[in-house]
């Protein structure tokens, strides 16, 4: 079907597109599942690309399924997390934030979304972005509610992304 207003056409091409996947979905699911495997490097190097264009996905997606996972609220959009983004400085720290860029586990200084008050969940005013390592020591320590602790550990690390044990 063939529309003048082009935008109005793309638009239904959406829509007809995502009630195809939802009625369908196993058959687009071992398609993409097949697909995937046939295609791995292809599929590998375009998610390393796209992740590197839109950090704001991949930061999203994680904090949904952790809210899903610990079951609080996730309320955050793309524009929010673009948002916590725009300053890549940690909250917390002060230090650059270096995007992860898919490849393996992130750094210590990839940025990761932090709960202020954990309870409230991902929501818009609650969170804050700062370093992995950050986030990752201040989860682990006893003392996590002591910035200076989890400030010293972060500055024995050797932020190049290698695990330390404390």
């Amino acid at each position: 079907m063939a529309y003048a207003d082009k935008e109005r056409g793309r638009a239904y091409h959406r829509e007809y597109q995502r009630a195809y996947r939802t009625t369908h979905r196993k058959e687009c699911k071992a398609y993409m599942d097949a697909y995937r495997v046939t295609h791995r490097a292809e599929a590998n190097t375009q998610r390393i690309v796209y992740r590197a264009a839109h950090p704001e996905t991949a930061l999203l997606a994680n904090a949904r399924q952790r809210a899903r996972r610990y079951g609080v609220p996730c309320t955050l959009t793309r524009a929010d997390v673009r948002e916590l983004l725009t300053p890549m400085r940690c909250a917390a720290t002060g230090l650059p934030l270096i995007p992860n860029t898919g490849k393996g586990k992130p750094s210590a200084l990839s940025p990761s979304i932090d709960r202020i008050e954990p309870a409230r969940g991902y929501v818009p005013g609650n969170v804050r972005l700062v370093c992995f390592r950050f986030n990752e020591v201040r989860k682990r320590s006893p003392v996590s509610h002591d910035y200076r602790h989890v400030l010293r550990v972060l500055a024995e690390t050797d932020h190049e992304g290698d695990r330390i044990e404390y």
